[in-house]
């Protein structure tokens, strides 16, 4: 018989905590939902048995973010794990740094099955496209104002509702739909924010709606984690079970490093989404 104690019972136990988590990987008992980063705000979640992407094709960084690497641009469209079998993709906004009509019209050309859920802004810059035609019965527009109540949808047997929240820098954005999603299956839910401004007065509209959804996972641009009003809303509104910032410049601000926030800054990182409420 052998003891370990002090600083060598510490080492252990982590040692004994790291070797569980990877046995359960290994045996696939490993947390069921996931959220992948790729870049800027597209992140591929997997909720069980379900897959979304969300803003997953653009081509514009502003000099200021990054784009989604080749390498996963590339298994996107070909379908390689785990980015087969994409169940519905969301657009936030039909801004350049989120949206391309073109990359988006040739994947669902590419894959029938998959879904479009989109603001009305980006659905009718896909109708110029050539493939119309062929891939208009997998979308489904959004067509929403400011301050009205939000929308109901259910998507290949996923939960979703919307809402419209100014674009940041309201009002000298008002015209862009940007739109919080939130989609559920069975108890696993996430919240994208989009380019969500962080004005309280903008959730305070909808306070009813957000005291009814149970999120697991909230994914806000990384202001909301370094601004009073956005870490207010997330606090005192959302009230999320975990929170990941994205849309974080190349550079990441200090702010955000010091917030004590979780955030996505390199392509190919990867957390668990909690579902226990």
């Amino acid at each position: 018989m052998w003891l370990i104690k002090g600083k060598g019972l510490r080492r252990y136990r982590e040692w004994l905590a790291a070797w569980v988590l990877l046995v359960a990987h290994s045996s696939g008992l490993a947390h069921d939902a996931t959220v992948n980063y790729l870049a800027n705000e597209a992140v591929l979640l997997q909720l069980d048995n379900r897959k979304v992407l969300f803003d997953p094709f653009f081509h514009n960084d502003f000099g200021h973010y990054q784009k989604v690497p080749e390498k996963f641009r590339q298994a996107i469209f070909l379908g390689e794990p785990p980015y087969n079998d994409i169940d519905i993709i969301f657009i936030s906004h039909a801004h350049e740094d989120h949206f391309s009509a073109v990359d988006v019209a040739r994947y669902l050309a590419q894959y029938p099955q998959t879904q479009l859920v989109a603001p009305q802004q980006a659905v009718t810059q896909l109708q110029a496209m050539a493939d119309y035609a062929k891939i208009e019965s997998q979308l489904h527009p959004v067509a929403l104002l400011k301050d009205q109540a939000p929308q109901s949808l259910s998507v290949a047997d996923l939960a979703i509702s919307a809402v419209r929240i100014p674009h940041a820098g309201w009002p000298a954005r008002a015209e862009v739909e940007n739109i919080v999603f939130y989609v559920r299956n069975d108890n696993i839910s996430a919240l994208h924010f989009g380019d969500a401004d962080p004005q309280m007065a903008h959730f305070n509209v909808h306070k009813n709606y957000f005291k009814q959804l149970a999120v697991n996972l909230a994914l806000p641009p990384y202001w909301f984690l370094i601004q009073a009003q956005g870490v207010a809303i997330l606090q005192q509104v959302i009230k999320p079970q975990k929170t990941i910032g994205i849309h974080v410049p190349i550079a990441v601000p200090d702010a955000l490093i010091l917030s004590g926030y979780d955030y996505f800054s390199i392509s190919g990182q990867q957390q668990p989404i909690p579902h226990k409420h």
